[in-house]
């Protein structure tokens, strides 16, 4: 999912907290110290305990009146001229000031802080995440989207301590070459090499079920969510073994 993508999804987790909350509340007969200890189980819905994990694309970011205008720009321009550009000597002033106004606004700025809120602290913990990003993505920098991976790996470790058992590793740890995808690194084209990948243990998952809760892969020089137009096969790569991790994982532990 994109940055637009992943503040939906956000809404989605806030709906299914509010859902908790008002389970919570129905039960406001229990005694106090049973409501706290209620208040501190996981989600009971169906739905967010079905979530198998999560796919960011150049996300996510804080919803901030540059990210804002720039992406709007970046959207219309590639919509229009078929090529993204994140500047205009018109337009940008005029739709930064629409957004000034708009977060401007009491509801709105606690809305996108209340969106925030829930796509950092009430994504599923048992759910695995994979970040996908570039180091030349002029919207979204690389740096924004790691130390989000990093608090989300961070709060995942705390709250599972299925992971602690798995985990052995930091996530700062650059994974090597020889374990990309299940290729040697020197059969490569120069353009593939530039690829990075990142991540806690040993990128192929030969395991049958994934041995950390986020994982992370750093494209070079592709736009922002360009990554698949610029390197298809080592982006379906990426994505397909992740997706095949949690389905072996799904079928133990159903």
């Amino acid at each position: 999912m994109s940055n637009n993508g992943a503040y939906h999804y956000a809404f989605l987790l806030s709906l299914l907290a509010h859902q908790q909350h008002q389970q919570i509340l129905s039960h406001s007969h229990c005694h106090g110290d049973e409501l706290e200890s209620m208040a501190s189980l996981p989600f009971t819905s169906s739905l967010y305990r079905s979530i198998a994990g999560a796919i960011f694309d150049s996300a996510p970011s804080a919803l901030t009146v540059n990210i804002l205008t720039q992406g709007f720009l970046g959207f219309l321009s590639g919509r229009i001229a078929k090529r993204s550009a994140y500047y205009h000597p018109f337009f940008t002033p005029l739709f930064q000031s629409g957004f000034e106004c708009l977060l401007s606004l009491p509801h709105m700025q606690k809305e996108a802080e209340h969106l925030a809120y829930h796509l950092s602290h009430s994504q599923p913990s048992h759910a695995p995440q994979l970040y996908l990003y570039s180091d030349a993505d002029p919207l979204i920098p690389s740096h924004m989207v790691r130390e989000f991976a990093k608090e989300q790996y961070r709060r995942m470790m705390l709250n599972d301590p299925k992971w602690k058992q798995l985990t052995s590793q930091p996530l700062e740890q650059p994974i090597t070459s020889t374990s990309e995808a299940g290729h040697d690194a020197s059969s490569k084209p120069e353009r593939r090499a530039s690829v990075q990948v990142q991540g806690p243990l040993p990128w192929s998952l030969a395991s049958s079920a994934p041995s950390s809760p986020v994982y992370y892969r750093e494209f070079h020089g592709s736009d922002h969510v360009q990554h698949f137009r610029l390197y298809p096969q080592e982006y379906q790569e990426t994505v397909d073994q992740f997706m095949r991790a949690q389905e072996r994982r799904w079928k133990i532990v159903a």
